[in-house]
C-alpha cells in the first residue's frame, strides 16, 4: 500500500539517439498522443500523486464521451478525441494549482 505521495515536478528522457528509427521513439504518437504520455498517465492510474502541494489519485483514463459528437452536431468529433482524454483523478485535497509555475 502506497503511505507517501508521489511528488514530481520534471520527466527526464533518457535512451539512445534513435539512429536507425530516425526520430526520438518517446513522442512516436499512438492514438493520437505521444507514448510518453501514455506510459506516464497510466502509471498514475491508482496512485496518489502530488502536483504544487494538491494532493490527487488517479482513477482511471479519460476517455471522450460518445455524447461530445451530440454537442458539437458532427459524428467525427468523438473519434477525433479519441486518445486525447487523459486522466481522471479525484483530488484528496484543497489548494491552487498555478500555471505561471
Amino acid at each position: 500500500m502506497q503511505t507517501q505521495p508521489l511528488r514530481f515536478s520534471a520527466v527526464i528522457l533518457a535512451g539512445g539517439r534513435s539512429a536507425r528509427m530516425g526520430r526520438d521513439k518517446a513522442f512516436l504518437a499512438r492514438a493520437g498522443q505521444p507514448l510518453l504520455a501514455h506510459q506516464f498517465l497510466n502509471a498514475l492510474v491508482g496512485r496518489i500523486f502530488e502536483i504544487q502541494g494538491v494532493q490527487f489519485q488517479g482513477v482511471e483514463e479519460c476517455r471522450p464521451c460518445y455524447w461530445m459528437n451530440h454537442a458539437f452536431r458532427d459524428e467525427r468529433v468523438e473519434a477525433w478525441l479519441r486518445g486525447r482524454g487523459g486522466l481522471r483523478a479525484r483530488i484528496l485535497t484543497d489548494g491552487w494549482l498555478r500555471r505561471d509555475v
